[in-house]
């Protein structure tokens, strides 16, 4: 018998699963693919990071995150420029094409698709389970991080 916690745990990895088999379709019609938006989303929010900073904000890998960060100036959707304090550091900007991506897909369509997927919870109850993988989350970083 699971208890509470485990059928959490394995409540929220199938949802997360879910979710992103279903973005991937989403996304490839962009082109992209859910690491790569993650990352354009973080820049078109948060404006210009360093390599480090995407990690964080997207919870990536040190491996993996320098690979998005190259295919997507490869594709044209960001550019990469050493930081002049500190060589070793490169800052990551959205280039326009990038922008004008972001803008075609976020937060329309991409929002009108979360709100089709999450239908079934009224706007009170998704406010509630943000509230609660918020705080689950900043739960979890605090125990990290001591």
């Amino acid at each position: 018998m699971s208890t509470t916690e485990e059928k959490i745990l394995i409540g929220v990895s199938r949802l997360r699963n879910l979710m992103f088999r279903e973005m991937e379709t989403h996304f490839r019609e962009y082109g992209l693919t859910s690491a790569q938006f993650s990352v354009l989303e973080a820049l078109y929010s948060k404006g210009q990071l360093t390599v480090g900073e995407i990690q964080e904000a997207i919870l990536g890998t040190p491996g993996n995150v320098p690979v998005i960060v190259n295919n997507l100036v490869k594709a044209g959707y960001v550019t990469k420029n050493r930081d002049e304090k500190d060589r070793r550091v490169s800052r990551i900007t959205l280039s326009k094409e990038g922008k004008d991506l972001m803008e075609s897909m976020y937060p329309q369509p991409h929002q009108s698709w979360l709100e089709e997927i999450l239908a079934p919870l009224t706007k009170e109850e998704r406010k509630e389970l943000a509230a609660m993988l918020i705080k689950s989350y900043q739960s979890i970083r605090r125990v990290q991080r001591s």
